[in-house]
């Protein structure tokens, strides 16, 4: 079993954590847990070989920053 951990941290952490529960990975499980006093979201992805891990893990990173640069878009004026 191949094991990663992504930990998200800053202040979209909620919308971060909102936007990727429903997420799911086909050949990878996924368990998320939120940590308020170290104010820290843990992403636990789990899989059976290496090639699915990363492929979850891709994902989940690509969807983390999608999060991050809408957020910016979202305070930035133009």
């Amino acid at each position: 079993m191949h094991t990663a951990r992504l930990t998200v941290t800053g202040p979209r952490r909620p919308v971060i954590r909102r936007s990727l529960e429903q997420e799911t990975a086909p050949r990878a499980g996924i368990i998320m847990q939120d940590h308020p006093e170290r104010e820290a979201l843990d992403i636990v992805i789990t899989a059976d070989s290496a090639a699915h891990l990363r492929a979850a893990c891709n994902s989940f990173l690509q969807w983390i920053d999608l999060v991050e640069r809408m957020g910016e878009a979202v305070e930035s004026p133009p």
